[in-house]
């Protein structure tokens, strides 16, 4: 989990005046003679000295202007060589239905197919208003990006993430939203093999030491789900990862609006492990 630093600003150079110059440098100046230039041929004396091979004419400025191609311009696109804006994607309001899109996304993804490619024409597409049809809840990992792996375009998911996939209330009130006010039909836990919190979790229960500050709340979180398993298991980190999603998914049904939208089967909640090495997302059970 790394930050950025904001860009220094560079500063403006500083305007020195230069001094006045010296009396005796003047007079130096005035006395010196200074060799005067050349003087160059007239305009007649170089027609006069330069001829010009039989059979070589000069063309004429509106022969040069009608006879040369003159290179485009580089600038922006002319209208018709803009691509035309893609209408927004239908609303899925079935949770079977937002599953299985984005499945057949992640499919698309290994397979080397992707639909979206993340166009400017499909962000001005969604520019007036969004459906999106479920809410991912991922890791922070730069290498589980949830729009690519799941192959969908702007405005269909809503992604929240936090190392190890962590809920505190931040993250709880944004699902309560995506579930009441975008109306999203699927809530999504994703974790992944190898992942580094869970990991620094394991260590760190396995030292006794608790990691200062607010990486020692990722630990809090994540340790339920390791000693569940135990420390002595030689897969303990690969089994408590996905652990860890199994209680995420059951502690995202308790958010406010959800319990209610279950029951009338309005939403579902599903939990999946995604894998570095093939990049297939693995539903769990």
């Amino acid at each position: 989990m790394t930050g950025s630093s904001p860009a220094e600003q560079a500063a403006s150079p500083t305007l020195v005046a230069q001094p006045a110059g010296d009396p005796a440098e003047t007079a130096v100046s005035a006395e010196s003679t200074i060799p005067t230039e050349p003087e160059l041929p007239t305009e007649t004396e170089l027609q006069a000295e330069t001829e010009i091979p039989a059979g070589h004419a000069i063309p004429a400025e509106t022969e040069i202007s009608a006879g040369t191609a003159m290179p485009a311009e580089t600038g922006l696109p002319a209208p018709s060589q803009v691509a035309p804006v893609s209408p927004a994607p239908a609303r899925i309001v079935r949770p079977a239905d937002a599953l299985a899109a984005l499945i057949a996304g992640n499919r698309r993804f290994v397979g080397g197919r992707p639909q979206h490619g993340h166009d400017v024409s499909a962000a001005a597409a969604a520019s007036g208003g969004q459906l999106p049809h479920a809410v991912v809840l991922g890791c922070i990992d730069s290498r589980v990006p949830l729009e690519a792996i799941f192959d969908q375009t702007f405005g269909s998911i809503c992604v929240i993430r936090s190392g190890g996939h962590v809920v505190d209330r931040a993250v709880l009130g944004s699902v309560g939203f995506a579930v009441s006010a975008l109306k999203v039909p699927l809530i999504v836990v994703l974790g992944h093999v190898r992942c580094g919190a869970v990991d620094a979790t394991v260590r760190s229960l396995r030292a006794g030491e608790r990691p200062e500050g607010d990486v020692g709340y990722l630990v809090d979180e994540i340790a339920p789900a390791v000693t569940a398993i135990g420390l002595d298991d030689p897969d303990v980190t690969a089994k408590a990862m996905r652990a860890h999603v199994a209680r995420t998914v059951r502690r995202l049904r308790d958010v406010t609006g959800v319990p209610d939208a279950i029951a009338a089967g309005r939403v579902a909640i599903a939990g999946a492990v995604y894998d570095l090495d093939t990049g297939w997302v693995d539903p769990l059970p």
